[in-house]
């Protein structure tokens, strides 16, 4: 079985559900030592995370604490922008994130029970509800296939 920590997995399964992984170019006029400099195709990268539930940011962003030692602000607009490249890299290796891309993670399918109860925690706060009964939505068949194996396991 594959170690995979149980707050990297519900990391994951958050991220699945309401992450995306933004990669943007810009040019801009900037200072590199003191003098005027036309910065080109800037490449900058992220990944962001937008939830109204407070409670479930802080979440989020107590995970990262714990697994990462990396510290997220949440902004006004209630989302959390990862940009630490080492984290997103770690983060990116194990899925693709979006609405129609994310999968559930080869580590997780092969993970203990503990982690892929935590993967399907994260997933579930992100993308289902609960009120008479416990339902979830997404528009990625592929990945709640994937999700319906987990909860069979």
């Amino acid at each position: 079985m594959s170690k995979i920590k149980p707050e990297f997995a519900e990391i994951l399964g958050l991220l699945c559900a309401e992450g995306c992984h933004v990669i943007q170019f810009s040019s801009y006029w900037g200072m590199d030592k003191g003098k005027p400099r036309y910065y080109k195709n800037h490449r900058s990268e992220r990944i962001e995370f937008f939830n109204n539930d407070l409670k479930l940011l802080e979440r989020l962003q107590a995970l990262l604490s714990v697994e990462f030692n990396y510290y997220a602000k949440i902004t006004k607009d209630n989302k959390i922008n990862i940009c630490n490249r080492a984290v997103i890299r770690i983060i990116i290796e194990s899925t693709r994130l979006g609405h129609l891309s994310w999968k559930v993670p080869k580590s997780i399918k092969t993970s203990s029970k503990k982690a892929k109860i935590s993967f399907i925690r994260g997933y579930f706060d992100g993308d289902g509800s609960a009120s008479t009964s416990v339902r979830l939505f997404s528009t990625n068949r592929i990945g709640l296939i994937q999700v319906s194996k987990l909860l069979n396991d």
